[in-house]
């Protein structure tokens, strides 16, 4: 069974088990075998995230046996098309009541009530240093597991012992203020998940019920499950949109403040894309749909919040292992400090500096906030790392085919001579090309169809990548493809040679039995923001490439149209070209980005720190590259990384937020004797500030980019 625990907090579980998703009656079976265990308060099934989030009692087990407990009992319950002998009662089983997340707060507020009036009502300080003992419970359990089954100290030993000695001293009032504000931090913080996991909910499935769509010339009310990619769904003033589509009829007043932020309405007209989550104010729309359900954009910011892939970044890891290299230093710092002075005050201050947790805390909120928004705005960005990779990105690489250009081919038949006919030669092309997803393949096919050509079939089919193909029809040897190709196979084109200097046009060669028959010249356009697109990010200092398996002259012609260097565009780049391009920029110490979608170009994405493309279907979750953009628009690239930079200036002021009244505090109290409770409000306020602050400010203005222009409302 296919499982692993991919968030842990106190007392809170996220394990992923795809399994779930593909069979609702093993879900229910595991979820009651689960929610059986004595330790286990709840269980909640996310399946479009694949996962369980389990919460339990930490004074209990501890969080390794728990995660331990949960693993083994899911890999022995079943195959993964759920086959079991597990029989649920046939009654339905009582919904467990909601847990209340304040209840959590419990013994660090009797804690701190007994600690504030301990003096006044001449409480034993037994009583006391018990209470706080038990509402310290977690940091000792995850201390003593640290170094039980790590074999190595943690921060929360650094803790323990300060709140140890604190209260063995009898000042109960700071160690037990500490365990109030950092649980009311965490309750806020679970309460604020929630929060968000609800409103994306109601976004998603919870507008209606039933959706209109036109099916068979009819229009009839549908579940709003089964709409499909290519429904022509019809939204009514009132509705909420429930798909991303393209606007096939009509004209409305739509509110997007749910998806871009923005609260002004704004007209939507035919032509034009309008995504789920949008609200009709006036009007009526038919929309095609291009996805639905959680491949929306809404739908990706929900997986995204669910799934929480913020914690593989190189900041995070350089945290964590500076914070577990710092708490034996800490504790030799104290002992010194304890025996030039001889008072344990300033002694134990320097266990109360922070190396890491505030920030730690601070930066997913920062991460998982700017990976939401980017699919809100059209971009898909997969993990916390590719993020903070944006943001370091100061080297692009375009593909010029599919990415710079429209894709939207237009041909030109040449012969050699006056006897072939250009039909022929279309015909081979295309049966040569009909294999390929590639927009000049496409064309080509096309062309043929549009002609009403009936293609043939290959007996032999060989891809030469960058380069063409080499195949047999009909007995024949076809080859259809550029000069190295035919240059390796021995063919001689200068016949056509005249043609080739009088044009600025791509072309590709046909040859037959090792003599060229024809080109097929094609003219594929840059997209209009193109040349816009590059200027932005030249302004952002960031240099760029261009890659074409096209002839020089193409590649001046598109350097011109583009505004580069001529040495900035690369004529006859193969795939291995393109790879070996992105390796030496990543050689010479640059954070290289690579736009790319196609065969040719898997090598140099996969060697790319960053690899971006256009989504090509509508299951976002099948793409492989590491940003997708949604919309067939350059600019979400732009907008990707001017949101990546903002995301890491906020975890940088985070950490200033956190550390610099850190070091003060401690500092304060090794040499003024501060008193303790300055210190343990400071260190709170300083986290709560950055994490529930800081963190959530927008991190772009909205339609920062876009390049689909809209009429503001009148």
């Amino acid at each position: 069974m296919d499982c692993q625990v991919i968030h842990s907090t106190e007392g809170r579980l996220r394990i992923r088990v795809p399994s779930i998703a593909d069979n609702s009656e093993y879900a229910d079976k595991l979820n009651w075998l689960l929610e059986s265990l004595n330790f286990v308060t709840s269980i909640r099934i996310n399946l479009a995230a694949r996962s369980l989030i389990v919460t339990y009692e930490t004074h209990l087990v501890s969080e390794t046996i728990a995660e331990a407990e949960l693993l083994d009992r899911i890999q022995r319950f079943g195959n993964a098309d759920g086959s079991t002998d597990l029989v649920l009662p046939e009654t339905k089983p009582l919904d467990r009541p909601q847990v209340n997340e304040w209840e959590q707060l419990g013994l660090p507020a009797i804690a701190l009530g007994l600690a504030l009036v301990a003096a006044p009502l001449e409480i034993p300080p037994l009583i006391i240093g018990a209470a706080i003992a038990s509402a310290a419970v977690p940091w000792f359990s995850r201390a003593t597991e640290s170094l039980v089954v790590n074999r190595q100290p943690n921060v929360d030993l650094l803790d323990s012992l300060w709140m140890t000695f604190h209260t063995l001293n009898g000042q109960f009032v700071a160690p037990s203020l500490k365990t109030a504000l950092v649980g009311v931090r965490r309750t806020l913080r679970g309460m604020s998940g929630e929060e968000k996991e609800r409103q994306f909910q109601q976004l998603l499935n919870g507008s209606q019920q039933l959706v209109w769509v036109e099916r068979d010339g009819q229009e009839r009310q549908i579940a709003f499950q089964e709409l499909v990619v290519g429904d022509r769904v019809i939204v009514y003033s009132g509705d909420v949109v429930p798909v991303d589509g393209q606007i096939l009829q009509g004209m409305a007043l739509i509110d997007e403040r749910h998806l871009t932020g923005d609260p002004q309405p704004v007209v939507a007209t035919e032509g034009e894309d309008v995504c789920a989550s949008s609200r009709l104010l006036e009007g009526k729309l038919c929309i095609q749909a291009k996805r639905t359900g959680y491949n929306t954009r809404v739908g990706l910011a929900f997986q995204l919040l669910q799934a929480e892939p913020v914690y593989d970044t190189q900041i995070g890891t350089q945290q964590a292992e500076f914070a577990k290299s710092a708490v034996v230093p800490t504790i030799f710092l104290g002992a010194s400090i304890f025996a030039l002075t001889g008072t344990y005050g300033p002694a134990i201050t320097p266990f109360q500096l922070d190396f890491g947790s505030g920030i730690q805390i601070a930066m997913p909120t920062a991460f998982l906030g700017a990976l939401t928004a980017a699919a809100r705005h059209g971009v898909y960005i997969r993990s916390g790392r590719v993020l903070e990779l944006l943001a370091q990105v100061d080297t692009i690489v375009f593909d010029r085919t599919g990415t710079l250009t429209q894709g939207n081919v237009v041909v030109a038949i040449h012969t050699t001579d006056p006897s072939i006919s250009p039909v022929d030669v279309l015909t081979l092309a295309a049966t040569a090309e009909a294999s390929l997803n590639h927009p000049v393949a496409t064309a080509i096919v096309y062309a043929a169809e549009t002609q009403g050509i009936q293609l043939l079939e290959c007996e032999t089919w060989d891809y030469f990548a960058g380069m063409g193909i080499a195949c047999q029809i009909d007995g024949q040897e076809i080859l259809v493809g550029g000069d190295r190709l035919l240059q390796q196979h021995h063919v001689d084109v200068s016949c056509l040679q005249p043609e080739i200097d009088a044009s600025t046009d791509s072309y590709i060669y046909v040859a037959k039995n090792g003599q060229v028959i024809g080109a097929i010249f094609y003219t594929d356009f840059l997209r209009p923001e193109s040349a816009d697109i590059i200027a932005t990010l030249q302004q952002l200092q960031i240099e760029i490439y261009v890659v074409t398996e096209d002839n020089p002259k193409v590649a001046n012609a598109v350097a011109t149209q583009l505004g580069m260097t001529p040495n900035c565009v690369h004529a006859h780049a193969t795939s291995q070209n393109k790879a070996e391009l992105v390796q030496a920029l990543c050689h010479h110490g640059k954070t290289v980005a690579f736009v790319g979608d196609g065969i040719n170009e898997a090598a140099a994405l996969s060697f790319a720190d960053v690899s971006i493309s256009f989504a090509s279907g509508d299951d976002i979750e099948v793409e492989t590259a590491d940003v997708v953009l949604l919309d067939n628009d350059l600019a979400g690239i732009v907008e990707a990384i001017a949101l990546a930079k903002r995301a890491m200036e906020i975890v940088y002021q985070n950490a200033a937020i956190v550390i610099v009244p850190n070091l003060a505090v401690v500092t304060g109290g090794i040499f003024f004797g501060l008193n303790p409770i300055v210190n343990v409000v400071t260190n709170n306020f300083t986290a709560f500030l950055a994490e529930f602050f800081n963190s959530t400010r927008p991190l772009l203005p909205p339609k920062t980019f876009s390049t689909q222009k809209r009429l503001p409302a009148a």
